[in-house]
Formats: C-alpha cells, sequence, structure tokens
C-alpha cells in the first residue's frame, strides 16, 4: 500500500504564507521601533504541529469569522451592532457589508505533483469570485494581501479567476473573562485577479516550500516527540510509518 506523502499535512495556503513570512526572518512584520522576534526552524515546526500558544488577536479572528458566517447564512442585509458572540461584545465604528455568498467555508484541494496535494478551505463564493476575511489590529495595508500566496492558491484550487479580500481593522478593548470586547474601527474590501504568470510563480514557490519541509523534517519528527503529549493524536501519523517505528514512538508490529 502507498505511504501517504507526510508533507499533504503541512501543505496549506496559510502555511506558504507563514514559510514566506520565514524567508524575511521575522516572525510578523515590524511595526514601529520594535523589532520582531527571528523567526526559527524551531519556531516554525512549532507553528507546523499547532504548538504555539493561542492569542487574544486569533480569538477575535474565529468570533469575527463567526459573525459573519451567521450574517451570511442567514442571508442579512446588513449588519446591526452591538452583536454577542462566544462571550464576545461586538461594537463597529462603519458600517459594514455583507457578502452576497452561494457557497460558504468549502473544502478545497490543488494537486501538487505524485499524490501531494494543497489543502484549504475557502471563507465564500459565488458566480464571479471567492473571497476571504481577515482582520488586522494595524492601519489597513492593501500590499500585504497583493503579496500574500494565499489568494494565488485558492485561485489555482477553485479554476475563478477573482479574489476578493474583506479586511477588518479590530481594537481590542482591555477584557476580563466576564467582560470581553472589541470594535471594528475600519473595514475595506479590495479585489485580485488571476494574471498571466501566476500559476508558474505559485507552483514555483510550493516546490520551493516542499524543499525546505524536507529539510526541516527531523526537527519536525523531534518535535513532534518531544511534544507528544501536547499535540493531536493524528501527529503521529504524519510522517513515514516505518521512520516513526524506527524512533520507537509507535510500536514495532
Amino acid at each position: 500500500m502507498q505511504v501517504r506523502d507526510w508533507r499533504n499535512n503541512f501543505m496549506t495556503p496559510t502555511n506558504l504564507d507563514a514559510y514566506a513570512q520565514y524567508l524575511t526572518g521575522f516572525k510578523y512584520p515590524p511595526k514601529g521601533e520594535h523589532e520582531p522576534p527571528e523567526y526559527t526552524d524551531q519556531l516554525f515546526c512549532n507553528m507546523l504541529l499547532k504548538l504555539e500558544p493561542t492569542t487574544v488577536s486569533l480569538d477575535v479572528g474565529i468570533v469575527l469569522h463567526s459573525m459573519l458566517e451567521e450574517l451570511i447564512k442567514t442571508n442579512s442585509m446588513g449588519c446591526y451592532f452591538p452583536r454577542f458572540i462566544n462571550g464576545w461584545k461586538i461594537e463597529s465604528d462603519v458600517a459594514i457589508e455583507v457578502p452576497h455568498v452561494s457557497i460558504a467555508e468549502q473544502f478545497v484541494t490543488l494537486d501538487i505533483c505524485d499524490g501531494l496535494k494543497m489543502y484549504g478551505k475557502i471563507d465564500m463564493a459565488n458566480s464571479y469570485q471567492i473571497g476571504d476575511h481577515k482582520t488586522t489590529s494595524s492601519t489597513i495595508d492593501i500590499s500585504k494581501y497583493e503579496d500574500s500566496w494565499q489568494w494565488k492558491c485558492y485561485l489555482l484550487m477553485t479554476g475563478y479567476k477573482q479574489f476578493v479580500y474583506h479586511i477588518y481593522k479590530i481594537y481590542i478593548s482591555k477584557s476580563t473573562k466576564e467582560n470581553k470586547k472589541f470594535t471594528i474601527k475600519d473595514y475595506a474590501k479590495f479585489d485580485l485577479y488571476e494574471y498571466p504568470t501566476m500559476k508558474q510563480d505559485t507552483m514555483n514557490f510550493i516546490h520551493e516550500y516542499m524543499a525546505y519541509l524536507d529539510y526541516i523534517k527531523p526537527r519536525l519528527i523531534d518535535t513532534a516527540i518531544n511534544n507528544i503529549l501536547l499535540i493531536r493524536d493524528s501527529t503521529i501519523r504524519i510522517f513515514d510509518l516505518q521512520e516513526l517505528k524506527e524512533t520507537k514512538l509507535i510500536k514495532k508490529d
């Protein structure tokens, strides 16, 4: 029986963008005078294995997505505030557009080579474009999203020619466990389109990322072994079966 390529577990548009950030040398783009931490191979492995601690910003992103999913599913014509979701109070200083959507939260794939696939989930789609919701605590910078590999991957995955980003600038109030609140301070949307060399550009970068995964594989295995109680059970199946037997992470037949 053919062994599933272990790299399939890490082939997502989000991870591809994380690799692009890794190549800058910093964990995240610099803000002001403070230099961000170095993006090391170990930190990248931690990210792939979902060992990084959750943050309030991540929680807020999930809550905002939940709010938008609810509005889309109920075909709401507008969005009124305040809203309350998952213990959070949401307010907004700006009007929010509820996208017209015929498909929401759909899984998609892209064939790479020899059984290797990229996996993703689109937030929304209609007859002529697909799109995604993004949150930021900084001033909305369109160039950041133009440079992303995510939208290019999703266009290749779906065959669409047009991608739209809905971007929300968020201010998170000082909160307690009983009183959690954030405010949407700004909103923008913009469209991106397929271009002549997009497929080749994207596939070239995907193959570069694949080579990097091969390079860090020993560190990934060590990290998985050392943190086996902190990661999902499926992690013990992400690498080649024989290699895991040799590490004694799982029992021999």
